[in-house]
């Protein structure tokens, strides 16, 4: 049986005048496990395309942007401390979390400048990510990642020159997995966009902003386990049996078709496909119109990429009741108190699992008319909802992640490469409308007035993310280059995208 949930195991302790710590549970647990956490195997990077637009008289050069940035970070710690937590391991699977206020205001500005970085250089952000993995890899670094860092790159011969009107500014954001989730992160640059609008245009001597440090920590994301709208102790069989339920299809998801890799851990890798924003706005209208108000383009997309493994690997020798099993990790915060949701940045994500019947019977091709191909989606569409619906009707279903992911992190602990032969499915993770947390652009707070526009935002981890921006929506695949090559990727991406399309009204 699983172990039972105990609230008391994952509380923050304090540990000395101005230090807390607590015990990693869920999926905390997975994305700490130490191995992988000092290899960045779960970390996130989000690359930002901005476009310069203040007016002529605010000046913004690389430095200055800096500065700004680093007094954002600031405030955003103060309000926001998962942004300065470290990691450290003993004796068990799940990780330590822990805080230490800063001593004074000049120390937290010095936390701050070691945490953004300024390079004036042609690359874009997503170079930057593919360099610095390769320098990581190169170098045998195994120091955890801190919970946030950004680079700010701009093609300008030095950091004091002026960036000029209508110029490009990437930030590539850094962040260890462990200390937020996707959410959880892309709230807090959201929070840093709109924090660096109080300091457009000040001296570049600007103070660091007092605070009374010591008072952030109460601040910190309470427990996840106490957060809960209902009480664990109170859950009987119908949970365990739910527990049961979903452990027994992450194992026969390790054995279950997908593609063939090579074995290995090399260097992540991302392909991205964007749709346009009218070919997305057309398919999600096509979704609509053709399943029902309550579907969705992320059902889709998860549709699509089954009959693009199903077009992939031709089987023969499929039975009439074979099906697909995949796990999906799930937004938990719907099962917090409401006081809390809204304003939670730590880890908070849940499981689900999906399963797609009669594979047989949406085993088609690209050259199959498109209203047979219309057809299969459909059909995996109505399995892929009814099974979030399933799922995501549980009360206990946030209860049941933390459970769930504890044992997966021991199970992967013990058995780091989980798959038992040499095919792996796809995991597929919507992590829906970035706009929700991230403005459009940066304004100055004192006039109002946009200093930087947003143009693009990719979330890129070693996992396939559909995700949105300004209506377009984006497609990534995320994969280890030592299993699978280029060319093999790209060939997948493009069938997902043209079973997408094909939906089309």
């Amino acid at each position: 049986a699983l172990p039972p949930l105990v609230p008391a195991l994952y509380r923050w302790e304090s540990t000395g005048p101005r230090q807390v710590q607590r015990r990693c549970v869920g999926a905390e647990a997975i994305v700490g496990l130490e191995e992988k956490n000092r290899r960045s195997l779960y970390d996130l990077f989000i690359a930002t395309s901005l476009r310069n637009v203040a007016p002529a008289s605010t000046s913004l050069t690389l430095r200055n942007l800096k500065d700004m940035f680093e007094l954002a970070l600031v405030e955003g710690r103060f309000e926001h401390p998962e942004s300065a937590c470290t990691v450290s391991w003993d004796d068990q699977v799940a990780a330590i979390i822990s805080y230490e206020s800063p001593e004074s205001d000049e120390s937290a500005r010095d936390w701050a400048r070691g945490c953004v970085h300024v390079q004036p250089t042609a690359k874009s952000a997503i170079d930057l990510w593919t360099e610095m993995e390769e320098g990581r890899a190169a170098a045998k670094d195994n120091t955890p990642s801190k919970p946030i860092e950004l680079f700010l790159l701009s093609d300008v011969p030095t950091d004091s020159t002026p960036i000029p009107q209508g110029a490009t500014v990437y930030i590539l954001f850094h962040s260890n997995h462990l200390f937020w989730d996707g959410i959880g992160c892309r709230k807090f640059i959201g929070d840093l966009f709109r924090l660096v609008g109080n300091h457009i245009g000040l001296s570049d001597s600007a103070d660091t902003p007092k605070m009374q440090w010591g008072q952030e920590i109460k601040n910190l994301s309470p427990p996840v386990v106490d957060s809960l709208k209902l009480d664990v102790s109170t859950l009987g069989t119908e949970f365990d049996d739910k527990c049961t339920e979903y452990t027994s299809a992450l194992v026969a998801n390790y054995k279950s078709r997908g593609m063939k890799f090579q074995p290995g851990l090399a260097l992540p890798r991302c392909a991205i496909y964007k749709l346009s924003a009218e070919d997305s706005i057309a398919i999600v209208k096509a979704v609509k119109t053709r399943l029902g108000p309550g579907y969705t383009i992320s059902q889709l997309t998860q549709a699509a990429i089954i009959l693009a493994l199903l077009d992939h690997l031709k089987p023969t020798d499929l039975s009439d009741d074979e099906f697909f099993l995949s796990p999906t990790s799930v937004d938990g915060r719907k099962w917090l108190r409401e006081d809390i949701a809204s304003n939670y940045y730590a880890m908070c994500q849940t499981a689900a699992v999906v399963r797609v019947e009669n594979l047989k019977s949406i085993a088609v091709s690209h050259e199959d008319e498109k209203e047979l191909q219309v057809r299969a989606l459909e059909k995996a569409c109505r399995d892929i909802k009814k099974c979030y619906d399933q799922w995501l009707g549980n009360p206990f279903l946030e209860a049941l992640g933390l459970r769930v992911h504890n044992f997966e992190a021991g199970y992967l602990h013990d058995k780091p490469n989980p798959f038992e032969g040499t095919e792996a499915n796809p995991l597929f993770i919507s992590d829906g409308i970035n706009e929700r947390f991230i403005p459009r652009e940066i304004k100055r707070t004192a006039t109002g007035e946009d200093v930087l526009s947003v143009e693009s935002i990719d979330f890129v981890v070693n996992q396939s993310l559909p995700y949105l921006w300004r209506d377009a929506s984006t497609l990534n695949i995320i994969y280890n280059d030592a299993n699978y090559n280029e060319e093999e990727v790209q060939t997948y991406l493009k069938s997902i995208v043209e079973f997408m399309l094909a939906f089309k009204l």
